[in-house]
């Protein structure tokens, strides 16, 4: 249940996001290798930030 309250949040707070700046990462991450583990300190960062 908590697990599915996150990730609830994180979508809305990734539906707030201004979308220049996520097509703009966009590139960035489908380069880097490590864009899965990126999305993830991310999400955590924003997770706090809103909590």
């Amino acid at each position: 249940m908590l697990a599915q309250s996150l990730a609830q949040r994180v979508r809305k707070v990734r539906k707030a996001l201004p979308v220049r700046t996520v097509l703009k990462a966009l590139p960035v991450l489908k380069v880097n290798k490590v864009s899965k583990a990126l999305l993830v300190q991310m999400d955590r960062q924003v997770l706090m930030v809103c909590l």
